[in-house]
């Protein structure tokens, strides 16, 4: 995929203020709990989020904000983009019912496949958090496959995409799952939910020109989350 041809959907904007650096730890042990209930359950599970930080402007140092996506895996536990994260001085997320959340630190980071697992305190309330969907046999077959994507469109909100899987790619260590859901600026670290509910992947960018999206596999945020607890022993 060229720098030329796609775009990453985090939008970036101007802003003021920060707080804390999130601190980078090592994921020590994570369960998944079960995944949709209900056709509305994206609602709890999904994350708008705002981001603020610095970034060049020319020659000077600004402050910025951004937006991105994200979903819980457990009730403590986040997976965003990489690139929404790591940059971020600040990390605040809202679900669909307006419940408002802080991240502070980093659990399990994963670079070159954009992916980024974060941890923020909470009550235990319950929620039924997204199940990671296992790698098919031959990832081809998902073709066809109808998805939901829920993305922070614009840093206004939550909104919902259909589509369906349209192929899947693999060079070397990188994986990505296409599909047709017509995500825009703001939903970069959204859910890619299949038709059963279940999480498939984590979106990450688009190509304008071929009108696709392109989601880390659900799989691959597993093996991230993997590594970490091996790390931390």
């Amino acid at each position: 995929m060229s720098k030329t041809s796609q775009m990453f959907a985090a939008s970036v904007v101007r802003n003021s203020g920060m707080t804390r650096i999130l601190g980078i730890v090592v994921l020590a042990s994570l369960g998944l709990s079960a995944g949709c209930g209900s056709a509305n359950q994206w609602r709890d599970q999904s994350l708008a989020l705002r981001a603020k930080g610095y970034a060049f402007k020319g020659t000077k140092l600004k402050k910025v904000s951004w937006a991105g996506s994200g979903v819980w895996i457990d009730e403590h536990t986040m997976v965003t983009n990489a690139h929404v994260a790591t940059r971020a001085l600040s990390l605040r997320g809202t679900d669909d019912r307006g419940n408002k959340f802080r991240f502070t630190k980093i659990l399990a980071l994963d670079s070159s496949n954009d992916i980024a697992v974060l941890h923020a305190r909470r009550g235990n309330d319950g929620i039924e958090t997204a199940l990671l969907d296992e790698r098919p046999e031959d990832p081809k077959d998902l073709r066809g496959t109808k998805v939901l994507a829920i993305g922070n469109t614009g840093g206004q909100g939550l909104s919902v995409y259909n589509g369906q899987v349209t192929n899947y790619l693999k060079r070397g260590r990188y994986e990505n799952i296409v599909h047709s859901a017509d995500i825009s600026s703001g939903s970069s670290g959204g859910p890619l939910f299949d038709d059963d509910g279940r999480l498939l992947g984590i979106n990450k960018s688009i190509n304008l020109r071929l009108r696709q999206s392109f989601a880390t596999p659900a799989w691959v945020v597993q093996r991230v989350l993997n590594r970490g607890k091996r790390n931390g022993g």
